[in-house]
Parts: C-alpha cells; structure tokens; sequence
C-alpha cells in the first residue's frame, strides 16, 4: 500500500516537471475596459429655503441650550 502511493506521488511529480518544462507561459491579454460616461449626475436641487420668522419656537434647533433651561 505505502510503494504504490509512493510509486503514484512519484509519477505525478515526474509529470509535473514534464508540464512546467515544456509549457510555454501565453502572455494575458488586457480586458477591455469598457467606455465610462464623463458626464455627472445631474445637481441635486437646493432645499427650500424657509423664511426666518414662521419657525417653531419650540422646535429642537440642534443646540443642548434647550436642555439646560
């Protein structure tokens, strides 16, 4: 049992070199990179913009100083 894995790992190895002996490496050719649209996405538009006095005065207005009253 031992002689004959022996006996296969030694012909596979002999046909390895055989393979990477004879074997000419084929150069890789580039992918074709594919055509990229240049122009960007269209702007997105500004958010209304609300007039100062018609706010919420309760409103959270992103500060802490309505927590520290």
């Amino acid at each position: 049992m031992m002689q004959q894995m022996m006996k296969q790992i030694s012909e596979l190895t002999a046909r390895i070199a055989k393979i990477e002996t004879t074997s000419t490496p084929t150069p890789a050719e580039p992918t074709p990179t594919p055509a990229v649209d240049a122009t960007p996405p269209p702007a997105m538009p500004a958010p209304p913009h609300e007039p100062k006095g018609l706010k919420d005065p309760d409103a959270f207005d992103g500060t802490r100083s309505q927590y520290l009253l």
